[in-house]
């Protein structure tokens, strides 16, 4: 899009284009659900002890699927539900996962040419409206457009002062005015349609496919959005795909090309929607009807009838002059000219590392600041244990000494190594596979890198530990008097810094344990449990000299360990045991390191998969 700034109300918005014209086609597409054992290597070795014999049987998604769009037209993808619409616009897209879906055979090409998976899923000019877009759900509709456009929006003539023009046109042009303000949890369904449009809308790419643009819309806002989506393919002169399910009468009055799929994601028809579709399916097909919603409805229908009628349409297709005159517009080109045009050239370049820094950490900030129910958890589990404990201790130094004195001194402090601890991992476990979920689906856009998204997570998170632990440790210490001496402050200070260090570690295991976790609930389900076994072997509960040999190992890969240890001397030692103290500080700093950059890789595998995984397929094939 291009935006005008001629006017004195800001930034205008038309709809001429500004990016290149591409033609995109695919022919004879086949694509199965995959065989484990070409994924994983695992399951390939199990593979190859059973004679490398498949130990699933595959199930055909899209059979021999052809089409084509030119710049300025709008492709409309039909059929029943599970016929293989979404899976279309996946693969066509790049966004299909390699460990599910394999492209068996088939060609997809921009302009003539071949192209990879991997270079249409890097590419700026092909943007993909999913059905079910993810988002940030405790940001704005306003600051989600602005964070999209500071990331994705890289043009080097463009300032953030007319990227955010960019982002107030759209939201016009869209008609979300008057959600602007509204926190995206609480938009209708309608209205995330409409936001994940304009989320792809503000990059201005050559090729648009749309998953289900009017569903959850209203008879006037679907006619407006297809009314959009007509003026950005015809003025803008993109080639639109989208997908609908129920398209109406009204609906067509829009649509250039169709193409019809029916059961295991065979081909029906593909051809123009006024000039071929209607005589094709009531002369060739013989259907009963007078619209083309009226035959696409017969088509779709789940009877044994209507089957038949979808074989037959499938037969009378692939035999017509209209598959002919696919085939031969879908043929890869093998002139030269057309290699310039390829997507090699438009890739989308990704923001500096501090550029993602900045943005990554306003949105966490933004975010976090409504997520109202995460910080009275975390105020909760700071206050109510600290104050229940310091009264209960209250005072204790001064109480009269007695044979039990040390034995509820060092039962206080594990139980604050292990509450504050415990709070720190379960805090970290309980927002990170959310922040997994979002980033993994816009890392697939280039927007930011795996380490950008991680260390801005952790330095948003990191002043929460380091508060909370420390306000749960004061607290206690104060109540409890737990220094007698005349270093009493020093002692705090030593004291709150020790529980402080130990909570961050323990937060970096929680964090290791989300990075592969599928949810905030298999997360904290996973971290305490952890944290409780690790908390036995501190040296409070067992005589670790008298550990089996095979749990040997564990009091060294707990922070609990350390921690108690280090209060424990600064309580009865009076420093004399400072170089076991430094040691076991220097090991809490290396657990914390350890365990973060080991959560580190799981994400960035986690986010790289699709890419390693067709490289172990490519390996797989020259093997065989």
């Amino acid at each position: 899009m291009i935006y005008d700034k001629s006017n004195d109300d800001g930034v205008a918005m038309n709809f001429t284009n500004k990016h290149p014209e591409f033609t995109f086609s695919w022919s004879r597409l086949c694509v199965q659900t995959r065989d484990d054992n070409k994924f994983s290597c695992a399951a390939y070795l199990r593979g190859l002890k059973s004679g490398g014999k498949s130990q699933q049987q595959r199930r055909e998604l899209l059979v021999d699927v052809s089409g084509i769009v030119q710049p300025g037209q709008i492709l409309a993808v039909m059929g029943a539900s599970g016929v293989g619409k979404t899976t279309l616009l996946k693969v066509l897209s790049g966004l299909d996962d390699p460990s599910t879906l394999e492209l068996v055979s088939g060609t997809i090409m921009v302009n003539g040419r071949v192209t990879t998976r991997n270079e249409r899923l890097k590419s700026s000019c092909i943007g993909h409206v999913e059905q079910n877009q993810v988002f940030t759900e405790t940001m704005t509709l306003h600051e989600h457009l602005i964070f999209q456009a500071m990331l994705r929006m890289q043009s080097l003539s463009m300032t953030d002062n007319d990227r955010r023009a960019c982002v107030f046109e759209t939201i016009k042009l869209l008609g979300l005015e008057k959600c602007t303000s509204t926190i995206i949890s609480k938009l209708s369904g309608g209205e995330r349609k409409r936001l994940a449009f304009a989320t792809v809308a503000l990059t201005d790419p050559s090729i648009m496919l749309i998953d289900e643009p009017t569903s959850n819309l209203d008879a006037y806002l679907a006619k407006s959005l297809m009314d959009t989506i007509h003026k950005l393919a015809v003025e803008g002169r993109r080639s639109m795909i989208i997908v609908l399910h129920q398209p109406t009468s009204e609906m067509f009055k829009f649509i250039d090309l169709l193409c019809v799929l029916v059961q295991n994601g065979k081909q029906a028809f593909f051809g123009s929607t006024n000039s071929e579709a209607l005589p094709f399916f009531a002369n060739d097909c013989g259907l009963i009807g007078s619209s083309l919603d009226v035959y696409i409805e017969q088509l779709a229908a789940p009877e044994t009838t209507a089957s038949k009628e979808a074989l037959q349409a499938v037969e009378r297709f692939a035999k017509s002059s209209y598959a002919l005159s696919l085939d031969s517009l879908t043929t890869p080109s093998n002139n030269i000219s057309s290699l310039s045009s390829s997507l090699t050239t438009t890739y989308g370049s990704t923001p500096n590392f501090f550029r993602q820094m900045k943005w990554l950490l306003w949105r966490s900030y933004m975010a976090g600041i409504r997520n109202r129910v995460h910080t009275y958890d975390a105020l909760v589990k700071t206050f109510v244990p600290a104050i229940v404990l310091g009264l209960l201790y209250f005072n204790l130094a001064h109480r009269d000494p007695s044979r039990l004195y040390e034995t509820n001194v060092n039962a206080l402090l594990i139980v604050i190594i292990y509450v504050s601890a415990t709070t720190c991992g379960t805090l970290i476990s309980g927002t990170v596979p959310n922040a997994i979920f979002v980033f993994l689906k816009e890392t697939q856009q280039h927007m930011y890198g795996t380490l950008a998204f991680y260390i801005s997570t952790y330095l948003h998170d990191f002043p929460k530990i380091i508060l909370v632990s420390a306000t749960f440790s004061s607290i206690i210490f104060w109540c409890a008097s737990i220094s007698i001496d005349h270093t009493y402050f020093l002692h705090f200070l030593a004291f709150v810094s020790t529980v402080v260090l130990t909570s961050i570690t323990s937060a970096s295991m929680g964090a290791f344990i989300a990075s592969f976790s599928g949810s905030v609930e298999s997360a904290v389900a996973t971290t305490v449990p952890v944290l409780q076994i690790l908390v036995v072997f501190s040296d409070y509960f067992l005589d670790l000299k008298r550990l089996p040999f095979i749990l040997y190992i564990l009091p060294y890969l707990s922070p609990f360990y350390y921690g108690y240890s280090i209060l424990n001397k600064l309580q009865w030692d009076n420093g004399s045991s400072s170089a076991v103290i430094y040691f076991h500080i220097a090991m809490l700093f290396l657990l914390f390191t350890v365990f973060n950059i080991l959560a580190f890789i799981v994400i960035w595998w986690r986010a790289h998969r699709f890419h390693l995984a067709e490289k172990w397929q490519t390996i797989i094939e020259k093997k065989q």
